[in-house]
């Protein structure tokens, strides 16, 4: 929790420092949870700095240490990690297969989490394959399990980008309705995301 608190702060040397030291550990002690934890920790620091190429090394490498262990909800989000950065690179034919990958994994273990970040993946890289009409069904079905679930971020994430896709694909009052409500629960958890989702209100 430290070394992620210090990440946050911006103390981005100290926190890559305390990793480091700490995947040494695991890896003498031939610890692959371990490793894969430090792995996915290094993911999300790159990811916070924008440095989304070194975030998808450390999470394939997190995939090959959760495969080590035998770690199944592990794999299922390091299979997911991936086909987001692949998502964000661009790369959307893979982070389709990778995020198909992890949505049957979850599906198979019953993790309704890993479901829902799966499908919100799934949605992402049909919205930008200009496949709208996928895009919108993947994310009702992850909006829909993050309010069983009680994800409020995650189901305004989805919203946002449900909202998006129904922008993109013509929808402006279905749009303005999905941002409005991800605005309200962004607003409720006072998260920084909320100015990107006033910003999207205000351009229609």
């Amino acid at each position: 929790m430290g070394v992620l608190a210090s990440g946050r702060l911006g103390n981005y040397e100290d926190a890559y420092a305390h990793l480091d030291r700490a995947l040494a550990i695991h890896t003498e002690l031939g610890d692959h949870a371990g490793q894969a934890y430090v792995h996915n920790a290094l993911a999300i620091m790159f990811d916070s700095q924008g440095r989304t190429g070194e975030a998808l090394v450390q999470a394939q490498q997190a995939l090959d240490s959760y495969t080590a262990a035998d770690h199944a909800n592990g794999r299922a989000l390091a299979l997911n990690s991936i086909a987001w950065f692949c998502a964000v690179l661009g790369n959307y034919p893979e982070a389709l297969s990778y995020a198909r990958q992890s949505l049957d994994l979850s599906r198979e273990i019953g993790s309704a989490d890993g479901m829902a970040a799966a499908l919100d993946s799934l949605g992402y890289a049909c919205h930008h394959l200009g496949r709208h009409a996928e895009a919108i069904r993947c994310y009702q079905q992850a909006l829909d399990l993050h309010l069983e679930i009680s994800g409020n971020w995650g189901a305004a994430e989805t919203l946002g980008h449900l909202g998006d896709a129904r922008h993109a694909a013509g929808d402006v009052d279905g749009a303005r309705a999905d941002w409005e409500e991800s605005l309200v629960i962004l607003e409720d958890l006072d998260h920084p995301d909320a100015a990107q989702i006033r910003a999207k209100l205000s351009g229609l």
